[in-house]
């Protein structure tokens, strides 16, 4: 429970997505789009995107790479996957 009052009272907006966070850094130190999805899902889930995920996050970020870069970070951040790990 702590957890998700955490996510939810602006953790990930005031540090997560900060652009100084260590996670930041990593998205955006990558190069391409490829490598800033597959930068984000070892930084924030520790393990490769499935090539499903990478063809939906490669259309979003091919849009708006520093917008879909964010929403990518937020979406993980926010799955189960995440939010439930003991």
């Amino acid at each position: 429970m702590p957890q998700v009052l955490s996510l939810m009272n602006g953790f990930v907006e005031d540090y997560v997505l900060a652009p100084a966070s260590v996670v930041m850094s990593e998205v955006n130190g990558a190069v391409g789009v490829n490598g800033k999805i597959k930068a984000a899902y070892m930084a924030v889930l520790n393990r490769k995107p499935s090539g499903s995920e990478l063809a939906l996050w490669r259309n979003d970020l091919s849009r708006d790479v520093a917008q879909g870069t964010r929403d990518l970070v937020w979406t993980l951040v926010n799955t189960h996957e995440f939010r439930f790990v003991q």
